[in-house]
Parts: C-alpha cells; sequence; structure tokens
C-alpha cells in the first residue's frame, strides 16, 4: 500500500518521464533498492508490533489493558514457548485477539475506528443508483502509525523526496471518495545493521510482517528452513514450540484481466524456535516481496523470553511530579489526553442522542415521513463522516438548491432548539452550523482528565468531536425509528 502511494508520488516530482524506463524509478520500486515497511500503530513514539501468536491469556481475567487505561488487575497473559506447570484446577486459556500490543509495556494500542456509508453512482443516468447503499470500515482521522523504509546511501535524496513532511501523502481504497490522506509529522534517520549475528544454540525467531517462501511451489515451513540452512548451516525446528497461521496471499492483474498466482506464507506475528549448530548470520528481511514490507524479522525478542508477560501500570513509562504521584511523561500524557476526550465526546454524544429527552420530538415527527429518503441520509452521514465542520453547510446548501433538496423543505418536524415545529431543512442547518451546538448541550460539563483542565484547542477539539459525534449518532437513531416503523 506504502509502495503504490509513493511511486504515484514519484510520477508527481518527475511528470513526463515514463517510469518503467527510468532506472531511478526501477531501482526504487522493482528492483528491491527500497524496502517499505508496514505501517505499525504508534505507542508513543515508537512502533507497535503484531500480537504473537505464542501469547495466551485466562478467560476470566480479562485481556491485556489499552494503552489509555490504568490496569487495577493484572491479567495473567502466558507464553506458550516456554512450558508451566500443569495444575488440577487450572483455568482455561485463549489466544489474544488484540492485533497488536506495545512490545515494551505489554499494552495494546486502541486505533478508533468509523463505519462510513456511501451511494453508488449510476453511470448513464449520472445520479444515485437506487437501493445501492454500502459502507466501509476505515480508520478514523487522527490515528497515529509509524513504518520504517530502508533503502542503501545512493537513494537517500530520492527517498528523503517521497516523504516530504511538507506534502501530505494519500494510501489506501476510495482516496477519490476522501480517504486515505496522511501527513508525515516526523522523519527520523537510523543505520540498520545489515545482518543479524547468531550464535550456535537455541533461537527464538518472531516474524514481524509475513512470510512468504522465495519460491512459489515451496511449502511456508519448507521455504523457511531452506533460508535458514543456507545462512546458518544445519537448523533443527522445534516441532512443539512453533506458534504460526498459515495466509493465502492473492491478486489480480489489472492489465492482463487475469488472477495472479495463489501464494502460502506464515502471517505476522508467527513464532518459531529453532537450533542452529553453527554459529552465523541472518539479514533483517527473509522471503518473497522484501520490497512491500514483507519478511521482517526479529531474532530473540525480549517480550519472548518470559515465561509470564505483567503489562505495566500506565501503557507508557513514568515518572513522578513534584507531588510525588505517578503521571506519564508529557508526550504520552498528550496523546492519552487527546484519546480519552474523543471517547469522552463519544459517549456524551450517545447518552445525549439515545437517554435524554432532547431529540424525543424530533425523532418522533420525522420518523413517519417518507422524506428524506435513504439516500439523502446516507448522503448527509458521508458529508459529516468525511468533510471538515467547515464546509458542512455549504455543501448542504448545495443540495437543498438543487432537486433533492426538496426533500427537505417539504417536510416539518419539532425542532430541538425551540420545541417548536418548524421546516426540517432550517433545523439541519442550525445542527450542521458548529456555533448553535453550545445551546443544545451543557458547555460546562467539560471531562476532567489528569494533567488538568482541558486547554482551549483541546476544548475546541473536544466539542468538534461532539459535534460530530452527536450527528452521526442522530442520523442512526432516525434510520432505527424508520425501519422500526417499517
Amino acid at each position: 500500500m506504502l509502495l503504490g502511494a509513493c511511486a504515484e508520488r514519484w510520477k508527481q516530482i518527475n511528470p513526463g518521464i515514463y517510469p518503467d524506463d527510468n532506472p531511478e524509478f526501477r531501482a526504487i520500486f522493482l528492483e528491491g533498492g527500497v524496502l517499505f515497511g508496514h505501517a505499525l500503530p504508534d505507542c508513543g513514539g515508537h512502533p507497535a508490533c503484531p500480537t504473537p501468536l505464542c501469547l495466551i491469556y485466562v478467560k476470566q481475567e480479562g485481556k491485556l489493558p489499552t494503552l489509555e487505561s490504568d490496569v487495577v488487575k493484572h491479567p495473567q497473559v502466558f507464553n506458550t514457548l516456554i512450558p508451566r506447570e500443569e495444575k488440577k484446577d487450572q483455568k482455561k486459556t485463549k489466544r489474544l485477539s488484540q492485533p497488536f500490543l506495545d512490545p515494551i509495556s505489554c499494552h495494546v494500542p486502541d486505533i478508533p475506528h468509523i463505519h462510513a456509508m456511501h451511494v453508488a453512482i449510476d453511470r448513464e443516468k449520472r445520479q444515485a443508483k437506487d437501493r445501492m447503499l454500502f459502507g466501509y470500515e476505515a480508520v478514523s482521522a487522527g490515528a497515529s502509525f509509524c513504518t520504517t523504509i530502508v533503502f542503501h546511501d545512493p537513494l537517500e535524496a530520492t527517498v528523503h523526496a517521497l516523504f516530504d513532511p511538507a506534502q501530505p501523502i494519500r494510501i489506501g481504497h476510495s482516496r477519490s471518495a476522501g480517504y486515505g490522506t496522511a501527513e508525515i509529522t516526523s522523519v527520523q534517520e537510523a543505520t540498520i545493521a545489515p545482518s543479524i549475528p547468531v550464535t550456535p544454540g537455541t533461537h527464538c525467531l518472531f516474524f514481524e510482517s509475513a512470510f512468504f517462501p522465495e519460491h512459489s511451489w515451496e511449502s511456508p515451513r519448507d521455504g523457511l528452513l531452506a533460508i535458514l540452512r543456507r545462512h546458518l548451516g544445519n537448523v533443527l525446528l522445534d516441532q512443539k514450540r512453533v506458534s504460526s497461521k498459515s495466509i493465502r496471499m492473492e491478486g489480480f492483474n489489472s492489465i492482463w484481466r487475469l488472477p495472479r498466482q495463489t501464494r502460502f506464507g506464515f502471517a505476522e506475528g508467527s513464532v518459531f524456535v529453532f537450533t542452529a549448530e553453527e554459529g552465523g548470520s541472518l539479514p533483517p528481511v527473509l522471503g518473497k516481496w522484501q520490497n512491500e514490507g514483507y519478511g521482517r524479522i526479529v531474532l530473540d525478542m525480549p517480550l519472548l523470553q518470559k515465561a509470564t508477560i505483567t503489562p505495566e501500570q500506565k501503557g507508557c513509562r513514568r515518572t513522578q511530579d513534584k507531588t510525588g504521584a505517578d503521571v506519564p511523561q508529557s508526550q504520552m500524557l498528550s496523546v492519552w489526553r487527546s484519546r480519552a476526550a474523543t471517547r469522552k465526546a463519544k459517549e456524551e454524544a450517545l447518552a445525549l442522542v439515545w437517554q435524554a429527552p432532547l431529540f424525543d420530538g424530533f425523532i418522533e415527527s420525522v420518523k413517519t415521513e417518507n422524506r428524506p429518503s435513504l439516500n439523502q441520509r446516507g448522503n448527509l452521514r458521508n458529508l459529516v463522516t468525511n468533510k471538515p465542520a467547515k464546509e458542512w453547510i455549504r455543501h448542504f446548501s448545495d443540495t437543498l438548491d438543487k432537486q433533492p433538496g426538496r426533500q427537505w423543505k417539504t417536510v416539518r418536524a419539532k425542532d430541538p432548539f425551540t420545541g417548536q415545529r418548524g421546516n426540517l431543512d432550517d433545523i439541519m442547518l442550525k445542527l450542521l452550523t458548529p456555533e448553535e451546538i453550545p445551546h443544545l448541550i451543557q458547555t460546562n460539563t467539560l471531562p476532567l482528565l489528569p494533567g488538568g483542565p482541558l486547554t482551549g484547542k483541546e476544548k475546541d477539539q473536544f466539542l468538534a468531536e461532539l459535534h460530530r459525534r452527536l450527528l452521526l449518532e442522530l442520523l442512526r437513531r432516525w434510520e432505527k425509528a424508520t425501519r422500526l416503523r417499517a
């Protein structure tokens, strides 16, 4: 995904050049001169890692805590690579289901998701298709990720130009619909050793990204064993200490309009224990498609040297303030407060829409109406989800000036601002106006967070998120009321 985004950036920087005939383009994107890494959640300045598949937890005692939470009771998390004593009353265990964790604090990064609704377009009529509403699950705006790009010195200037912090980068699916705009906040350089030394003895091999064998006819196990023996001589895999999951890679060649050959491999988070009779070294990346971020390894990961894993009291390293109380460091505190305020805004929006009587009259008056249609409400949800708040009024006013706007103008509903009946288009314009929202909510009930009251910037961010969540929940309740009536 990142490779394709950077290839598009290169074409923008070098207009008029045919990429396949350019030696620089071929060196970076086609011949493996640059190894693009996968995006991993940010854990306060360092990347998370895929959850090792060898970790299990006691079902009755909960899972690993998130970065934002305190640990009241430490859950018992065990490493199956290290045998533990069997007990008669041993409780049931289960493999951890969270995809990522912080390798330092053993907390789980909280990655917020959204469900955005869209409608397909009829290419002949140039209008929305009836009964063609669909949705996407996407990562919410504001999520932070880290990635590692490996390259050699001759390509340094070109790679730096691809990751210019002054220019946003577009990644992922549905970019034309407004998704996937990423801002590069910082670029840090470090020298990476070209090989990992391996001493004779037993070692633990952890895959930070999925592994695929070099040859299509090899099974993943045979392909991995062949690579290890090529670099380390005689190597034996411990069959009883393997925690892996098989995955299948499929693709489609858009030029030839044919499916690509299916390849099988080991999923990220897979762990193997092997014994090397001779010393040697391993490259930091193994297997196929290294330039796309696959095959990255960690040898003898410190986290996996423990039989029992105990999360830290906080999801970050701690310091002490003047009173002697433990508080997180300033950078992590800022991240924690931002995420906590977002969560509080969501909780407040849910309470206002579903529990308080504020919108009861509005819902009762609109649920019996056949208009606005499902498509129109979906367009409004898409507007609130994907556009900044300052553009909501302009886009909705443009809709009112067109034919679909009659669906909003001909309906009357109970105004939650005044308690009187009014035109639905006027009510929605007020609901989309950020300055009108403080008249609906009590702004003196701002969340109380560690580190003091909300700053001016944090207050604005909280109210903006509360406004957006309030509208989305209102549309969701509207949709539910309409379906129950039907």
